[in-house]
């Protein structure tokens, strides 16, 4: 659906790895500035932790096994 003129991106991320918080922080960092433009956000992970972080709107996530 155009925005302001503009057509509002589908972004797919995966963030593979399940230890640690350094891959789903550096992935919800490079999310949020994404979110600059018209995009909407869907970020895959393994990662158990991913529902404590503040996701903020235009980006969601589905824990994958």
């Amino acid at each position: 659906m155009p925005v302001n003129g503009q057509v509002t991106k589908k972004i797919l991320m995966y963030s593979h790895d399940t230890y640690g918080l350094g891959h789903i922080r550096r992935t919800l960092a490079i999310a949020r500035s994404l979110r600059k433009q018209p995009a909407n956000i869907l970020i895959l992970t393994g990662s158990p932790l991913v529902g404590r972080f503040n996701i903020p709107s235009r980006i969601d996530f589905v824990r994958i096994p």
